[in-house]
């Protein structure tokens, strides 16, 4: 999920779908200007009628369009808000459970970390088994080290059988 600070839009969009942008408020930045189409994003609709409110995780879908995809907490029984006409602001935020949490999308799969550290059988100094050491995209690799390896050093790259490592 991406976050940046201080971006702040607003909008006129009626309804429960999505919300188009209608340019930056004063002193602060637009949603393209630091984010990409494509990411998804914690944010915070205000209306200016008092009492409507919503905070989720949407998608950038356009330079100019925020898709709402979970909505956290809203004026609405923490449902889509039906927005009425008139000016709202839009701006990028942290929700509660992101704080609690640690920045976790609920929508989003994760990740488990596995510490593998200490054993020369980790580094994959065997034989490979076909039937058992396949490629898989969702595992990763942190380069830990510098020499021999500068252009992978404190990078998470695709984890391979054997796992890249320090010799020496």
């Amino acid at each position: 999920m991406a976050h940046a600070d201080r971006i702040k839009e607003t909008a006129t969009t009626t309804g429960t779908g999505a919300i188009t942008l209608a340019g930056a408020v004063t002193g602060y930045k637009t949603f393209a200007s630091r984010l990409t189409v494509g990411d998804r994003v914690a944010y915070c609709i205000e209306g200016q009628t008092p009492g409507e409110w919503e905070i989720g995780i949407g998608t950038l879908s356009g330079a100019t369009t925020l898709a709402r995809t979970y909505v956290s907490a809203s004026s609405n029984a923490d449902a889509l808000v039906n927005f009425s006409a008139g000016t709202k602001n839009v701006f990028v935020t942290a929700t509660a459970s992101q704080l609690r949490d640690g920045l976790v999308d609920p929508t989003d799969a994760g990740f488990d970390i596995i510490l593998v550290a200490g054993q020369s059988n980790i580094c994959g100094r065997d034989d490979l088994d076909a039937l058992v050491d396949v490629a898989d995209p969702r595992v990763m690799q942190f380069g830990g080290w510098s020499s021999g390896g500068a252009s992978r050093y404190r990078k998470i790259f695709s984890g391979n059988d054997p796992l890249y490592h320090r010799e020496g």
